[in-house]
């Protein structure tokens, strides 16, 4: 891995990049993700790695001597196959993990320890935490249909399960997004060759356990829609093809 440094006094100044030579996996990374322990003083940055080799390694870069210090410790290998999601939950400090063997895996970020661990049936191939709902969770799976589960954190139940009909298993790069403020998710489709694509758009409080329909699906003109991304702002959503196309939508009717 190597790292960027970028100085929040000088936003204009080019960020600093920190190589590593340290190689922990011994397999290619799959997924990377920042988190926060309480452990950390404010001079250092804590990321998360899986890989294709079943393993989750913690990183701290310490940026407070001259020369940037770099250390990286194993955090578990739950998983029986690659690890392909995580997810730093700060209302507990939990990492959240999934991955192609259908395990979902809860561990104590400050305690070092096994929280729960459950087994769905399908692949797990993203985690989501929204910024205001401090009990929920969302999490991508390859399915035909159903492929977006919202859980609750507490039970660990499954209390919305939703997503669009496909020809195939969607792919664990169609990647959704949450709004910022918590009730609209998005997430685009991956159709067949001869027709188009379209992103669609859920409102969390519309759904019920006989209503789980998108508020709103906009056709594209690209077939493969992989990412879909609100803006901070929350007022407009992108969308990416795999052909580097890219559809922006207005968000104003929301």
């Amino acid at each position: 891995l190597a790292f960027l440094h970028f100085d929040p006094r000088n936003t204009s100044s080019p960020p600093k990049f920190i190589p590593s030579t340290l190689a922990p996996h011994d397999r290619s990374v799959t997924v990377i993700e920042s988190w926060t322990s309480s452990k950390s003083n404010g001079s250092s940055s804590n990321f998360l790695t899986g890989g294709l080799d079943k393993s989750i390694y913690s990183w701290k870069v310490n940026l407070s001597a001259g020369t940037p210090d770099i250390s990286v410790c194993e955090l578990h290998r739950r998983h029986t196959s690659s690890i392909q999601a995580i997810c730093y939950d700060w209302t507990d400090q939990s990492i959240w993990s999934g991955g192609a063997d259908c395990r979902l895996v809860q561990w104590s970020g400050e305690e070092n320890r096994l929280v729960n661990e459950y087994r769905w049936e399908n692949r797990i191939s993203h985690i989501l935490k929204p910024q205001c709902h401090s009990n929920l969770m969302l999490a991508s799976v390859m399915s035909m249909s159903a492929q977006l589960r919202i859980f609750d954190t507490r039970t660990n139940a499954v209390v919305h399960a939703f997503g669009s009909h496909e020809s195939s298993n969607l792919s664990r790069y169609v990647r959704p997004s949450w709004h910022l403020e918590g009730n609209l998710i998005a997430n685009g489709t991956v159709s067949p060759v001869d027709s188009a694509g379209s992103i669609n758009i859920w409102d969390i409080r519309m759904m019920s356990s006989d209503n789980s329909k998108p508020v709103k699906t906009i056709g594209c003109d690209y077939r493969r829609l992989v990412r879909t991304e609100f803006a901070p702002d929350g007022k407009s959503l992108v969308g990416m093809s795999t052909d580097g196309s890219l559809t922006f939508v207005e968000l104003s009717q929301f």
